[in-house]
């Protein structure tokens, strides 16, 4: 297919919408579900195991039918979402995380997956850490690093979880190979400044005005006091139309904030990288915006707050890997596009690319 040729700068009014999923990738991601779902249960099938026993298959849920149902579904698949007979296991009791003092000192944040299994009375056996990350989970840019600081504490939470057990018509079974993922969140900060607060407000100020060459001007005086002043040169030069420079000073503020570990509101981390992505796009630097992609998925996974924010990223996302020849991936972050968009001129716009491309489909 053609690739779809789009430069985008507008700024879409934020107005109150409420919008539906397109029904060209909700007819596809319901097929492909229905699809995969059959080829599932073919492999089942194929195993002859007693229909109790089918809950403990080998065979694999495929990651087209996990992208499909997280669309459509808004949750994670597991096998008993494909078997009529059985119940899912289902958590009983509420068990406080306590954060681990080491971690809270140094301000370290993450994640654990811990595998384990259900016993027919409800009670959990035999867990294990099956990955553990650090890394800020309020950031789309961040590449976590294995770690071992939360384990204690996720085995100590799991082993105290309760859970009514799953049934196979009715009567209680015992469930293996369960994960469950913790998360350890620090509250956030405010912005702190090394130095030069006031400059900061001032170049944020002439931004607002629509003087960037100001902000450029004050925001370059004040660089070797604090490197946050990168963020003013990528808003200006990105609101000027000057993408080439935006991208450069997004990214250098991002290999510093990786390199440092410094951790910034939320709120501004999530400016930043719309505009890294922005630029990428207008530059047609699709295969750049799609090596950010694993990032920016565990991110917009677990930061649903930022979903209608970030609406026109997952556009960009979509055309990207459209344009890269890779339908279902465009497919997904098209969809996700038009179902948080925040404005009917955005919304609009975004169900035009997808008429684009539906034939594809």
């Amino acid at each position: 297919m053609k690739r779809i040729k789009i430069f985008l700068s507008i700024m879409f009014a934020a107005l109150p919408f409420q919008v539906e999923a397109n029904k060209h990738i909700e007819n596809y991601f319901t097929k492909l579900y229905q699809n995969e779902k059959s080829e599932f249960l073919e492999c089942v099938n194929e195993e002859n195991l007693d229909l109790k026993e089918q809950i403990k298959t080998k065979c694999k849920i495929s990651t087209l039918a996990k992208d499909a149902a997280y669309f459509l579904f808004g949750t994670s698949l597991s096998s008993y979402d494909f078997f009529d007979q059985h119940t899912r296991f289902k958590k009983i009791n509420e068990v406080k995380l306590s954060y681990p003092r080491k971690a809270q000192k140094t301000g370290i944040e993450g994640f654990t997956v811990v595998k384990y299994n259900i016993s027919e009375d409800g009670d959990v056996l035999d867990p294990k850490i099956m990955e553990s990350k650090c890394g800020d989970r309020r950031s789309p840019f961040t590449i976590f690093q294995t770690c071992t600081v939360f384990n204690k504490e996720s085995l100590r939470i799991v082993k105290e979880i309760r859970y009514e057990p799953a049934k196979f018509e009715g009567k209680k079974i015992s469930s293996d190979s369960i994960s469950h993922s913790f998360t350890f969140v620090m509250e956030e900060t405010g912005l702190l400044i090394k130095r030069q607060r006031r400059a900061f407000n001032d170049a944020q100020k002439a931004i607002t005005q629509r003087d960037f060459e100001k902000a450029i001007t004050i925001a370059e005086a004040n660089l070797e006091s604090d490197y946050i002043f990168m963020s003013i040169i990528a808003s200006a030069n990105y609101q000027q139309g000057n993408y080439l420079k935006a991208k450069e000073w997004s990214n250098k503020l991002k290999d510093e904030l990786l390199k440092e570990g410094r951790k910034l509101p939320e709120s501004m981390i999530v400016r930043i990288y719309i505009i890294l992505v922005s630029s990428l796009f207008n530059l047609g630097e699709y295969e750049e915006i799609t090596n950010l992609e694993i990032e920016f998925s565990i991110y917009s996974k677990a930061r649903l707050k930022y979903k209608s924010i970030l609406a026109m990223t997952n556009f960009y996302f979509g055309v990207s890997y459209i344009n890269t020849g890779n339908i279902h991936k465009g497919a997904y972050y098209l969809g996700f596009a038009a179902k948080n968009s925040k404005s009917k001129a955005e919304s609009d716009y975004i169900e035009s690319v997808i008429d684009q491309i539906s034939s594809y489909l």
